[in-house]
């Protein structure tokens, strides 16, 4: 299992663990998968032009983009070495994904152990549920189904998270029945390779047992 989360920010703001996303992927060729993006503000093909110019000019040979509401294949998802999920909407990704059953293709994807690189809402959805999104994002659609990927050992992600919202998480997860979080600040990621997860740029926050504690980078954090 290889995959890369990543709290937030711009294109190119994480550019450090961008790279070790495209140096994992053993096939240069990438999905990018922006269904998190409000739909009547952004253009696909602006975002698409822009990943693209990006992702190529780190390694990548070709960036292919899901912009619709259409189901996967098995057979289609064997050409990539990699999909990356952009931020938005949490909510409305986890939605689109579970109506066309790509949840289930992304989950076998990641089985097969190819990479997956999720910034935001993108990685959320990689963890046990998306409470965490309800914190930031709007359930316009009406979501009840929380449940998500569950790929990292029952954590669930905070994005965009620094240390003056520490109380606020602790008491978010006492209202929501939360019982651990990775917590990662904008500009920043980790990488979990075989259930053994680092962080990169700067130290991630774990959430558990009711201890707030630093993981910092060369520091491991092993996933059962």
């Amino acid at each position: 299992m290889k995959l890369l989360l990543a709290g937030g920010g711009n294109l190119g703001q994480n550019v450090e663990l961008d790279k070790i996303f495209v140096s994992l992927l053993k096939t240069k060729k990438v999905l990018y998968i922006p269904l998190a993006l409000d739909m009547k503000r952004y253009s696909f093909d602006k975002f698409y032009n822009l990943h693209k110019d990006y992702f190529l000019s780190l390694g990548v040979e070709r960036l292919e983009i899901l912009n619709n509401h259409e189901s996967l294949s098995s057979s289609y998802l064997e050409e990539f070495g990699g999909i990356f999920i952009g931020g938005g909407n949490t909510p409305q990704l986890l939605y689109i994904l579970k109506k066309t059953g790509n949840l289930k293709l992304l989950n076998k994807f990641i089985e097969k152990d190819k990479v997956v690189y999720g910034v935001s809402a993108g990685a959320i959805i990689l963890a046990k549920d998306i409470l965490t999104s309800l914190y930031y994002d709007n359930n316009d659609i009406e979501l009840t189904d929380f449940e998500s990927l569950d790929k990292i050992s029952g954590f669930d992600i905070w994005p965009h998270f620094d240390d003056s919202l520490i109380t606020s998480v602790k008491e978010y997860m006492s209202k929501k029945s939360i019982k651990k979080i990775i917590a990662i600040p904008d500009g920043a990621g980790a990488v979990i390779n075989n259930k053994k997860l680092l962080a990169q740029i700067k130290p991630l926050t774990i959430f558990e047992d009711n201890q707030v504690k630093k993981l910092f980078l060369n520091n491991p954090l092993y996933l059962n």
